[in-house]
């Protein structure tokens, strides 16, 4: 793919005006630019879009059983990031708590905790998926905080349904995300 950019309109990074003139006078010239899959323009110029690895989401799936899988998105600097939020069944979790039981099962498939803040959260990156992260979170400390978001009240209905139905008190949430790309 082939972009124009116009040199005087975009001033790069480091680049030198050698002209004399004020950049508004200048005869305005464009040159190729050669955009190869992988490589972004940021700050608004070329909007990008970033998924998570769909195999670190297929591994994240093996932990339980899946009640519920939705994707949610944040748009920030000209990038759109999907993340993939599932609402998982990982069984009973013992005293530890579903937080620690799930991240424990998640350890078992190479995920390590980064950031520990049990028995809430769990921040955890893999080395065979090293552009992806995952929040682990429990449900019942998700489903009981306050808030006034109608898409926040959405989910928690969810969970607390599916609390309800399964009657299960291992159920956590996990949200994987794209880090790097």
């Amino acid at each position: 793919m082939l972009l124009y950019l116009c040199h005087d309109a975009l001033p790069l990074e480091g680049a030198v005006n050698e002209s004399a003139e004020p950049p508004a006078r200048q005869k305005m010239h464009s040159s190729p630019l050669r955009v190869t899959p992988g490589f972004s323009l940021r700050h608004g110029v070329l909007p990008i879009t970033v998924r998570v690895d769909p195999d670190a989401v297929q591994a994240i799936r093996e932990v339980g059983k899946v009640l519920r899988e939705n994707t949610d998105e944040a748009y920030w600097d000209g990038v759109t990031k999907i993340y993939v939020v599932l609402l998982v069944d990982i069984g009973q979790p013992g005293p530890e708590g579903a937080v620690a039981a799930a991240s424990s099962l998640l350890q078992r498939r190479g995920w390590t905790a980064s950031i520990d803040r049990r028995p809430e959260t769990v921040w955890m990156e893999s080395p065979k998926w090293p552009d992806n992260g995952l929040m682990v979170r429990g449900a019942e400390s998700f489903a009981s905080r306050s808030s006034l978001d109608p898409s926040a009240q959405e989910q928690k209905k969810a969970i607390a349904d599916a609390m309800a139905q399964t009657g299960s008190t291992g159920i956590v949430i996990l949200e994987a995300e794209r880090i790097d790309w």
